[in-house]
């Protein structure tokens, strides 16, 4: 959003707005930029805006970038630009001006907290495939990998509250691991949470991690959500293989504070060091009648999705010199003395790409230049959303499509188009339309669960199913959110929108929203949902 403001060209902004923010966002300003391994194109872009100031600065005001990551790509104290930096514009003679790569100091190692932190004790355990015929790595179907969760759980001889955290590439082999951890972690609590569920209900989730870990002990199966911006302090991590980037985020949450345990305990022999596992994404079965050299070239592709072979293979020559030359140790302090690598990429804006931005006229086809390419990558977006509604009057309580009050993000879900197609198939659904006809006044469009595309907004009558709150989507019938959005009528007679838990045919308040109750019908109805402008522009 800030990047598409300085680049003249601000997201979900009027075009007459534009050069407001640019100038705000350019002059006098301080960029601050975080996770930069998550960035894409994001990245380039940002050394781009702040070499063409370098070159040329006005007289007034100053303009300085700060990048930051646990992966930055950089050796500390070095003068050598990371190859993410390593732009036409961006010159040696700058780099040595600007770019030199921060480190702590001795001071900071002086500081009680930051040496906890530095030098907290994680020890890497490797299940990987081996060149040996005949040994093979865990997966997430593996008992061994079942049984070493479930053991670092129960490991409580020092009456520990232990949290284990499971990260696991994909969401469908996330859900089949916590239903058969539920069912092999008896008395431990077993949590879900992914990019596939409500926000309110993964927020749920993620404000329960804040809280006391029970003294039974908690295991936390999860995807890449949990990766960056969430504060955990773990005992043991167990993580499919992925990018390196990714990897150390997740490490990250494995004995953060650094006292779990310290590193004085491990070298008195007091206790052992955070236990981090490292096992194999599943490996597809091989078709009838497909080559070796076919198999071969299929498997590496799948077993790495949702990431790049490539990027998992420079993740195992890494992990072997952790092995080998450190003895295991992933301590911050030893991840920091790795060499590694974030790519430069593209597009990669040009001073002339950014002067064409300065004329906000529309062209032609009376759009704009769309600087998309220029801040995230392109994503196959596969999405649709969708919300549960009591949908109908024949349900007590229920409202036709067109009553419904409005959507709520937090209630929106998340799922790929191809997966609600079959999931729904021949069932009526309610798409979210920008019909602007003067005879076509609904903004819901009855279909069929086969007429679902990437990008849909998709309303659901909540007795068709396929969601449960604590798993996300599962795809079943059976499984039906008791917990929906719908509108309740105060002891006062007001009507408000609020979440409702259906139990019995009753719907007693969970939590009230507000008094906005008028859904989108239609344009001219209520300003407030499909205006007459926004639909102009």
């Amino acid at each position: 959003m800030l990047l598409s403001r300085a680049l003249n060209r601000g997201f979900a902004m009027p075009p007459q707005e534009w050069p407001i923010d640019f100038g705000f966002l350019n002059v006098d300003a301080l960029w601050v930029m975080d996770e930069v391994q998550l960035m894409g194109p994001g990245r380039t872009t940002s050394v781009q805006l702040q070499a063409f100031w370098d070159a040329a600065p006005p007289s007034h005001g100053l303009r300085q970038t700060l990048w930051m990551s646990a992966t930055l790509g950089s050796q500390a104290g070095s003068l050598q630009l990371p190859n993410w930096m390593q732009t036409p514009e961006k010159s040696q003679s700058l780099a040595c001006q600007h770019t030199l790569a921060c480190q702590h100091t001795n001071a900071d190692l002086q500081n009680p907290a930051f040496a906890l932190r530095w030098n907290a004790p994680k020890r890497l355990e490797l299940h990987l495939d081996s060149a040996e015929p005949g040994k093979r790595g865990w997966t997430v179907e593996s008992p061994g990998l079942l049984k070493a969760i479930c053991n670092e759980a129960n490991k409580n001889k020092a009456k520990e509250r232990r949290l284990v955290l499971v990260f696991v590439n994909q969401v469908k082999r996330a859900r089949e691991l916590h239903a058969r951890l539920q069912k092999a972690a008896a008395g431990l609590e077993v949590l879900l949470v992914h990019g596939r569920m409500r926000p309110c209900d993964r927020h749920a989730v993620v404000s329960k991690l804040g809280t006391a870990t029970p003294a039974s002990g908690r295991i936390v199966v999860t995807t890449q959500v949990l990766e960056a911006g969430v504060d955990l302090d773990a005992d043991a991590l167990f993580t499919e293989l992925c990018p390196w980037p990714s990897l150390v985020q997740r490490l990250g949450r494995l004995n953060r504070s650094g006292t779990r345990p310290t590193a004085q305990e491990v070298a008195s022999g007091t206790r052992e060091p955070a236990k981090a596992v490292v096992f194999e994404p599943p490996c597809p079965p091989q078709k009838d009648g497909e080559s070796a050299s076919d198999y071969e070239s299929r498997r590496a592709r799948e077993q790495s999705l949702p990431y790049e072979p490539n990027a998992l293979q420079e993740t195992r020559k890494l992990l072997d010199s952790v092995k080998d030359s450190h003895d295991g140790s992933l301590s911050p302090e030893t991840l920091s003395t790795l060499s590694i690598s974030l790519p430069l990429e593209g597009p990669v804006l040009r001073r002339f790409d950014l002067d064409d931005l300065f004329d906000t006229d529309p062209d032609l086809s009376g759009g704009y230049t769309d600087v998309t390419p220029y801040l995230r990558a392109a994503d196959r977006d596969v999405d649709a959303y969708l919300l549960w509604r009591r949908i109908g009057r024949r349900i007590e309580g229920g409202l036709d499509a067109d009553e419904q009050v409005p959507i709520h993000h937090d209630e929106l879900c998340p799922v790929p188009f191809y997966e609600a197609q079959e999931a729904f198939a021949e069932r009526e659904v309610w798409i979210l339309t920008l019909a602007t006809g003067r005879k076509r006044r609904a903004a819901w469009r009855k279909a069929t669960g086969r007429e679902i595309r990437a990008g849909d907004t998709v309303m659901v009558d909540r007795e068709a199913g396929c969601y449960r709150k604590d798993v996300g989507w599962t795809a079943r019938d059976a499984d039906k959110p008791n917990v929906i959005i719908d509108r309740r009528e105060k002891d006062d007679g007001k009507r408000v929108r609020a979440w409702v838990r259906l139990d019995g045919g009753t719907a007693p308040l969970v939590c009230e929203i507000d008094e906005h109750i008028v859904g989108p019908r239609a344009r001219l109805e209520d300003r407030r949902c499909f205006t007459k402008d926004w639909m102009e522009l």
